[in-house]
């Protein structure tokens, strides 16, 4: 049977913890809770909301009473901006075996108007009680009927940062948090203190910072891997200015009256616990020597300005690190930690390519690990704006390009999006279509970004589209859909539209366990 939210719990016991949690008159930016005193054996939780020095008073009050074990229990209170009182109690039943102190804390207010943004839950199977999952659009984890219950302060958010500025929010082996927020790298704990905050030296990029982005995940030794940007500057011998009414930008004239073009390219780079670089891969190494520059559009310039880096995985037992490029389509596999690229998946140019998609995938986003020697992405399946996007694992072959075996498939539906967003949706095609009509480039393969999948403890795949889609779902191998949401924004009445989201990321009940209790 399921249960409402306040009374979900996790029970995890740790013999070595005796400090009270929450400490005293605390400011919580969080209603799921890790409750701790020095309570041994049987014990009870007791709350109420409302803040009481009188224990007649509290305990006609109480809304919450939960049996724990050595005094730890983790739970969900109902409302932030609200005060709360609080104790253990020990003994068969909660008889009083030990002096009840009253304890007292209050939750912070929400970010978001609940009223103007929601998670909407489309269908839930129940499988999913002790998970939450991250949504990075609104900052917030949620539990799995869409409430929010923890939000990143905003003194932690870099100033002036937009709502699609802040990516890839989620948690990691260490039990810390973590997001990319404009060209900002950040790790807080559950509380929201701030222990990582920098935008790098720039050792790698040659500037005076790294420019991150995207994504960035921490190893179980402390050491975090994340992409960076670097701008190279490349000779144009043939170009010839047009008099477009879309110029590139990318194009300058030097003085000595020859024309150069600038080029991003993705830096990956691994640092120590001291945020130290201990190792680093620059992709222009690669791609200046690749087929990508070895060809001009009619006026001279490169097609390619922006390769687009967007993902990494990094296989720690073979000692591979996969970089995904979404405007490309491809995945470079590279050995790890000598630099060499091992294999190369996706279309290289030649002189009949007219574009860069391909039958594997396009616009990919997230690469990981599925087991058995496979890899897992999410396919945004941009080469067309009526593509939905996929899930795809693949099984590696012999190293060649494009030596991938799909071994299984999973393409996203929007069943359970309303009429509302389907108007929005097709608004969105029309868009895209008028910016690749508008593009120069004659490999442009679309607009669509973002997305995530991981796969979950128990085998199965929790997904999150993005872009126009901007829908979270749980998928079994056999392509049930066991939960799945929408996040919303309102638009006037009771007209809702979705709220894309970059990426959403799923939060199981041992990492949850960890996270919570990692800052104590």
């Amino acid at each position: 049977m399921r249960q409402s939210f306040f009374v979900l719990f996790l029970l995890f016991t740790y013999n070595s913890f005796s400090a009270t949690w929450p400490s005293e008159n605390s400011s919580l930016n969080y209603t799921l809770i890790g409750f701790s005193a020095p309570c041994k054996g049987v014990c009870k939780l007791q709350i109420a909301p409302g803040h009481y020095n009188n224990v007649d008073s509290f305990e006609k009050n109480i809304t919450i009473s939960l049996a724990a074990k050595d005094g730890k229990l983790i739970t969900e209170v109902p409302y932030f901006g609200a005060s709360y009182t609080w104790r253990f109690t020990s003994g068969k039943n909660g008889t009083q075996n030990m002096p009840a102190e009253l304890h007292h804390f209050s939750t912070r207010p929400y970010i978001m108007d609940t009223s103007e943004i929601r998670m909407r839950i489309i269908n839930d199977t129940g499988r999913y009680p002790g998970y939450y999952y991250f949504a990075d659009i609104t900052r917030t984890l949620y539990n799995m009927h869409g409430k929010p219950v923890w939000f990143v302060p905003q003194e932690d958010v870099p100033p002036s940062t937009l709502a699609t500025e802040f990516r890839d929010l989620k948690t990691n082996s260490l039990g810390t948090i973590s997001y990319v927020a404009k060209d900002c790298l950040r790790e807080v704990d559950y509380n929201g203190n701030l222990l990582l905050d920098t935008r790098g030296s720039g050792t790698v990029s040659g500037d005076s910072i790294e420019h991150f982005h995207h994504e960035v995940y921490f190893l179980p030794n402390g050491h975090y891997m994340t992409l960076g940007n670097e701008r190279v500057i490349l000779d144009l011998p043939a170009y010839k200015p047009d008099n477009s009414s879309f110029p590139d930008h990318s194009i300058s004239k030097a003085n000595d009256g020859t024309y150069k073009q600038a080029i991003d390219f993705e830096t990956v780079i691994e640092y120590d616990k001291n945020s130290k670089v201990v190792w680093s891969w620059k992709s222009s190494g690669y791609f200046v020597k690749s087929d990508l520059f070895t060809r001009y559009l009619p006026n001279g310039e490169f097609p390619v300005t922006d390769v687009h880096g967007n993902a990494i995985f990094f296989d720690e037992k073979n000692k591979v690190m996969y970089v995904g490029f979404r405007n490309i389509s491809r995945i470079i596999k590279i050995k790890y930690p000598e630099s060499k690229v091992l294999a190369v998946y996706g279309p290289l140019y030649d002189s009949k390519l007219s574009d860069l998609d391909n039958e594997l995938f396009c616009g990919q986003h997230r690469i990981g690990d599925a087991g058995d020697g496979n890899i897992y992405i999410f396919n945004n399946n941009s080469v067309t704006s009526a593509a939905m996007p996929k899930v795809e694992i693949f099984k590696e072959q012999d190293g060649k390009t494009n030596a991938l075996q799909k071994i299984w498939e999973y393409e996203c539906t929007l069943q359970g999006i309303s009429d509302n967003e389907f108007g929005t949706f097709n608004r969105l095609n029309v868009q895209y279509e008028t910016d690749l009509r508008m593009s120069k480039a004659p490999n442009a393969i679309g607009i669509i970004a973002g997305g995530n999948v991981e796969k979950m403890p128990d085998g199965n795949y929790f997904i999150s589209m993005s872009g126009q889609f901007a829908k979270l779902l749980i998928v079994d191998k056999n392509k049930n859909v066991l939960w799945s949401a929408v996040p919303e924004k309102r638009l006037f009445a009771n007209h809702w539209t979705f709220l894309s989201t970059y990426r959403a990321s799923i939060v199981s009940p041992a990492a949850l366990q960890k996270m919570i209790w990692a800052q104590k």
